[in-house]
């Protein structure tokens, strides 16, 4: 594995990620299948307003997002993050998997759009390419 110098850290040897949710559930899920390859979840969102803030607190490398949560959705989250944090990079994981979804979450800036039903080496091998992009 190559080394990239972090946003948030120094010399970083793996992602910090922030992951945005509304269900505790899937954040758990997730926290353990990131945490299993090494990856550094450093913080927790149940929707998109919370994550757009801990994104310029946190100044994680990667945010996991979901689309459809209460108060602000994945793809205005995207957005804001996107604009507002360069560097920073969103990977969307949604239920929602429609070509219009996939499109909209470009059109916002997202790295990636993956499915939730997608296998967990899928999850892990995204965000590693996308705090290496």
């Amino acid at each position: 594995m190559t080394s990239r110098q972090g946003i948030g850290s120094p010399e970083a040897d793996a992602p910090r990620v922030l992951l945005v949710d509304d269900a505790p559930a899937i954040r758990n899920a997730l926290r353990g299948v990131l945490e299993d390859a090494g990856v550094e979840v450093v913080g927790e969102a149940p929707d998109g307003i919370e994550g757009v803030a801990l994104a310029g607190s946190l100044r994680p490398d990667v945010v996991l997002m979901d689309l459809r949560m209460p108060s602000s959705d994945g793809f205005e989250a995207t957005a804001r993050i996107v604009e507002r944090f360069p560097g920073v990079q969103v990977v969307v994981l949604s239920a929602y998997e429609t070509e219009e979804s996939a499109a909209a979450v470009r059109a916002a800036g997202a790295y990636a759009f993956l499915p939730k039903h997608c296998d967990a080496d899928s999850i892990r091998a995204t965000v590693f390419a996308a705090w290496r992009s």
